[in-house]
């Protein structure tokens, strides 16, 4: 094997990541318990896991697709939106407080 050959990075399959994506969404929507804030967070969480597993170079296609198609989002824009929730009176979750299904009302 050539030096090319060992460092040959197949093209990005777009098709394919989209496909990961979807199932990733799914996956996500099952634990978040009706809440959108839920959903952002755990997909993110899901992506950012498969997005360790492609090549350094795949990652901001990947990135975009993620973003734009399926709700992904990084680590700071995570942070700002539960900042954004905390002001606005909601628990971690997006809710009311009082309303939330996952009993922060509760606490």
């Amino acid at each position: 094997m050539t030096n090319a050959q060992a460092t040959h990075t197949p093209a990005f399959d777009a098709i394919a990541w989209s496909q990961t994506c979807t199932a990733l969404s799914k996956e996500a929507r099952q634990g978040a318990g009706g809440s959108f804030d839920m959903f952002v967070e755990n997909v993110s969480w899901l992506v950012n896991k498969q997005l360790a597993t492609l090549p350094e170079q795949h990652r901001g296609g990947a990135i975009e697709i993620a973003a734009a198609d399926f709700n992904y989002e990084t680590a700071e824009q995570l942070a700002e939106r539960k900042n954004q929730s905390k002001a606005a009176g909601l628990c971690q979750h997006g809710f009311e407080p009082n309303h939330c299904p996952l009993g922060c009302g509760d606490l």
